[in-house]
């Protein structure tokens, strides 16, 4: 089938879907047994599925609209970024790096990559005079001088589809981790990652961290990666704890290469990684238990009120999805499970914002 041309605001993506994927019933909330069955991963990862669009658009509206703040927009993470990503001179000492989970077709980090490749090639030029585009220009964006690498990932079944994607995007760009991204500029990687094989996310930490030339990062705890996000990952239960420990693993990982405790560096530093997360509500009974044990790990906060234009996720999205930060815990709570989730469901009841 063609590929779908997909538009938030002025910023589209091509986008390549698996025409299987398409034309099949729906079936990916079924219980499976552990074993991939290649026809339902192809079924999962073959399709854009909404909630990548929503976290698109909050993408697109922070990365326009918050200067140089834009990878740090969370008060309580953009007074920790500067002494990490600069030196005393106050020039960056590396290119950042993001990271998506289960990509699918990997729409979120497309549009991302779009609308930090827009900041970084027009922040020089005249403002935008539509008030329906985003605003991308006499702002200072610290990514433009260094470059940004977006590692769009998911299992190795479904890598083929995100690399033809990117390819058909930035066909100047790399699409797998084969080498240094010296360039600078906005830099996307297809690259696989199993939940269930944490040797194997180790391995892409390294390989992502040893990208950067080693005197930048050696010798600091510093996050990995500064933002992980992910869109409509929380499927089956029996990938649920797979999925929070990797979580737990990207977000202790620091790139300090000397040390073999990345936890607990991770959590001496002041600052982390920040993840995001956002899924559509379909079987809230069973992605609450998801959302109770990731608690046992992390802080979940909602978006600022004040937040993507003043609200939009509470005004037209709240309520058939979900979206949040994951804030690494100092200790992990003693219970496996928290209420954090239910104290914010319970605040989007109060306010009529929750069916």
């Amino acid at each position: 089938m063609p590929p779908t041309v997909l538009r938030i605001k002025d910023i589209s993506v091509t986008v390549a879907q698996d025409e299987d994927a398409i034309n099949s019933a729906p079936q990916e909330f079924a219980e499976r047994p552990k074993d991939q069955d290649a026809s339902l991963v192809n079924y999962i990862a073959g399709k854009a599925w909404p909630a990548a669009n929503v976290l698109a658009e909050y993408f697109i509206w922070r990365f326009g609209h918050s200067g140089s703040d834009a990878l740090f927009l969370s008060e309580s993470l953009t007074a920790t970024a500067t002494p990490i990503l600069y030196g005393n001179n106050n020039r960056r000492r590396r290119r950042l790096r993001l990271l998506e989970l289960g990509a699918g077709t990997g729409l979120a980090s497309l549009f991302v990559g779009k609308a930090l490749t827009a900041t970084a090639a027009v922040s020089t030029t005249t403002p935008e005079t539509n008030d329906n585009a985003p605003n991308f220009n006499n702002k200072h964006y610290p990514h433009a001088e260094l470059g940004v690498d977006i590692y769009v990932s998911d299992l190795a079944i479904a890598t083929p589809l995100i690399s033809k994607n990117i390819s058909a995007n930035f066909p100047r760009v790399a699409t797998t981790v084969d080498g240094n991204s010296n360039n600078s500029g906005v830099a996307l990687h297809a690259v696989a990652l199993d939940w269930t094989d944490p040797d194997a996310t180790q391995k892409l930490i390294a390989s992502c961290v040893a990208s950067e030339p080693a005197e930048d990062d050696n010798d600091d705890n510093s996050p990995a990666f500064d933002l992980i996000y992910a869109s409509d990952v929380v499927y089956f239960p029996h990938l649920f704890d797979a999925l929070i420990l990797t979580l737990v693993q990207l977000a202790d990982a620091t790139t300090n290469t000397n040390n073999n405790s990345t936890a607990a560096a991770s959590k001496n530093n002041d600052r982390t990684a920040e993840i995001i997360l956002t899924c559509r509500i379909r079987e809230l009974n069973k992605e609450a238990r998801f959302y109770a044990r990731l608690g046992k790990y992390f802080r979940l906060v909602a978006l600022d009120a004040d937040e993507w234009d003043s609200g939009v996720f509470y005004e037209r999205y709240c309520g058939e999805y979900v979206m949040f930060r994951c804030v690494r815990r100092a200790v992990d709570l003693d219970e496996d499970e928290s209420d954090e989730f239910e104290v914010l469901r319970q605040g989007w009841i109060a306010t009529d914002l929750f069916d």
